[in-house]
């Protein structure tokens, strides 16, 4: 089995990683290592939300599968990332090599270029070639080491030219734009006399300067030089291309992958040397030196490609993602659209399982830490036509394979980059690309691509939301809340359907309508807590007593309706509804404080119409006030000749016969 090495990175579109990572895997495949590049989205996530979701990608690593680890923690600036990072290595890497790239591990060995003299050939273009003597040099953070070894450089390179660096003319910035801004806003502020130069330890910085000085009216390089460091692809293709200092990343990859493999053979290395090489732009006050082969880069000589990209305007990329209202056509519309980042030899989508079915349920999507158990790969694309790929959902592997592609035999050595996919601190999974036996990483169209892909499935879990959300709330809008049984409305509702299917059939609806005695009596004795609980226990014991397709409903607070259709125009089916439930509420009555007593009534007939289903609904529960007027009425005769027992039960039987007369219709919606 070929060796497998991770390099831990992020942000691999950005030009100097780019060049890293490229050089590496070239080296490492020299070797015949496959490499699985674990990377970021962003090296500094601009929210702790994010920053739990980009590290996650570190999550998903089997450390057991890798034979090597290098890491970059430079661009790993997360909160606690690298301290995380470690804590894994140390419990689970064992004795395998690994390697820290440009920063110290009080646990593992590192490497890092020795630029104590980097900025030596721009100094003497500075001062011997343009004759600058007064220069502010802007460091980047003080606790950096490259940042300490660039001042240096440029302290040892000024003295050896017999020039004194005054102590107001030394700032610490930060690597970026506003680093280089800052410092420009402070001279002008204090009143400081302005430089022949600004130099800056990287290129961002310079452009911060170049921006601030030209809004104040100073001309670069006409009153101020500006130089950089890193010669960055920003600095050469500005306005005034900043003069700079090349880092040969790409060598330095290469130099990393010969340590690695150095340190699996149990090999010392040399260290790293390089001859520092100065870009010659316009911001120094020459003239410019861009080459035509770089100039020709910015272009790209197909045109049907520019047209469709993700940045074009005639793209239907991000339309097509964030209208979709179904995930299986959101993935489609991902497959669609493949062709924009078309020149991989694999690609492939894996989220956690519980999007692996095409109706999701959206309250288990919200994942926040690591991954779920089984990953679901629902698009795979190969480097076929887009007809060849697959958008699947039934096939799921173990997360511990991370991807099943890694251990399928082949001739040469691999690269896969995994990346995270994400929105806030929600998990979707990861996206894993490879361009195969080619030592490539993914450029700054597939980051935003990829941006476009982790909008559309934040979009639609919204929307499924909102759906859900929408569903509930008619739910409630249909439904009792203390008994989970339909109120009139759910009732009416679903009749509807119920009475097409019986009349289709020539079948019968049968309405049994059952009253519970004595709630508003224990309402006052004990309290309304019992007389809910009663009322809830009664809609549980109604519900065990039907059959599958009876429409429940709670008509008012102590009368309950059951509709049933039946092939038979009698009343036997309600009947044996009402037997059922009258031998569960005797069992209840054994072990319950409080008893269950019930009156009802029973209408069947033919219903062709919601307007007939009210009638027997009417018909029921007039059967129903009769039923429990005769039972008071008997049990008035049992009782002794007490004048208060005797003029309670006059008052009620007064009150239900009032609403029994001959004929009396009910309209369900003076129940509610």
């Amino acid at each position: 089995m070929r060796k497998r090495i991770a390099l831990l990175t992020s942000q691999v579109e950005e030009k100097y990683i780019k060049d890293f990572t490229e050089g590496f895997m070239g080296k490492s495949f020299s070797y015949d290592y496959d490499v699985c590049v674990f990377s970021c989205f962003d090296k500094e996530p601009d929210t702790t939300l994010k920053e739990v979701s980009e590290a996650n990608i570190f999550n998903l690593i089997n450390w057991q599968e890798f034979d090597a680890f290098v890491v970059t923690p430079d661009v790993l600036s997360a909160t606690g990332l690298m301290t995380s990072i470690e804590e894994k290595l140390l419990i689970h890497a064992g004795r395998k090599p690994v390697l820290f790239v440009d920063q110290k591990s009080d646990y593992f060995p590192y490497v890092a270029m020795n630029q104590n003299d980097s900025l030596d050939g721009l100094v003497d273009h500075m001062v011997d070639g343009h004759g600058y003597k007064d220069i502010i040099y802007i460091s980047g953070p003080m606790a950096h080491i490259y940042a300490q070894q660039r001042l240096h450089s440029f302290k040892e390179s000024m003295k050896r030219h017999n020039i004194e660096i005054q102590d107001n003319r030394i700032y610490y910035g930060n690597y970026w734009y506003d680093g280089g801004i800052d410092v420009v806003e402070d001279v002008f502020s204090s009143g400081k006399k302005l430089p022949d130069a600004f130099m800056c330890a990287n290129d961002f910085m310079a452009l911060g300067v170049c921006e601030a000085l030209i809004k104040r009216g100073v001309e670069v390089p006409g009153q101020v030089a500006v130089t950089g460091f890193d010669s960055a692809m920003e600095g050469r293709d500005c306005p005034i291309p900043i003069t700079s200092v090349y880092i040969p990343f790409d060598e330095y990859g290469e130099y990393v992958g010969d340590c690695i493999h150095n340190m699996i053979e149990g090999k010392e290395s040399e260290e790293y040397n390089y001859h520092w090489k100065v870009f010659e732009g316009e911001s120094c006050g020459c003239l410019p030196q861009i080459k035509l082969e770089e100039k020709n880069k910015k272009y790209n000589w197909n045109s049907y490609k520019n047209y469709h990209s993700v940045h074009s305007r005639f793209s239907g990329f991000t339309e097509s993602i964030m209208l979709q209202d179904s995930f299986r056509s959101l993935v489609s519309a991902m497959r669609d659209y493949s062709f924009q980042i078309r020149e991989f030899d694999s690609f492939v989508l894996c989220l956690n399982d519980v999007w692996s079915n095409e109706v999701i349920d959206i309250d288990e999507v919200e994942i926040k830490h690591g991954y779920t158990e089984r990953i679901c790969p629902v698009l795979i694309c190969t480097s076929d036509e887009i007809g060849s790929d697959t958008i699947n959902y039934g096939i799921k592997f173990e997360r511990k394979e991370m991807l099943p592609l890694l251990y399928e035999e082949c001739d040469y050595p691999r690269g896969f980059i995994f990346s995270p996919v994400y929105y806030d601190d929600v998990t979707f999974g990861y996206a894993v690309i490879s361009y195969g036996k080619e030592a490539k990483c993914y450029d700054e169209e597939y980051s935003s691509w990829m941006h476009t892909i982790m909008l559309g499935i934040e979009n639609y879990r919204r929307t499924a939301k909102l759906i859900r959300a929408k569903e509930q709330a008619e739910e409630i809008q249909d439904n009792d809340i203390a008994t989970g049984m339909f109120n009139y409305n759910g009732f009416i509702k679903h009749a509807r359907p119920v009475i097409g299917y019986a009349s289709q059939r020539g079948y019968y609806h049968t309405v049994l309508a059952i009253e519970i005695e004595g709630i508003d009596e224990i309402n006052s004795k004990y309290g309304r807590k019992d007389g809910e609980n009663l009322i809830h226990d009664l809609a549980f014991l109604v519900y065990g007593s039907t059959d599958e397709g009876a429409l429940c409903c709670r008509l008012d607070s102590d009368v309950f309706v059951v509709a049933e259709v039946t092939p038979e125009n009698n009343d036997m089916k309600a009947l044996v509804v009402l037997e059922r439930l009258k031998e569960k509420i005797a069992d209840y009555n054994k072990t319950s404080e409080h008893k269950i007593k019930i009156y009802s009534g029973i209408a069947t007939r033919g219903a062709e119409a919601l307007a007939h289903i009210e009638d027997l609904v009417s018909e029921a529960v007039n059967q129903k006030n009769g039923n429990k007027a005769k039972e008071i009425k008997m049990r008035n005769l049992n009782l002794n000749d007490d004048e208060t027992d005797d003029y309670v039960l006059l008052k009620e039987e007064e009150k239900v016969n009032g609403a029994n007369k001959e004929n009396t219709k009910i309209d369900l919606k003076d129940c509610l």
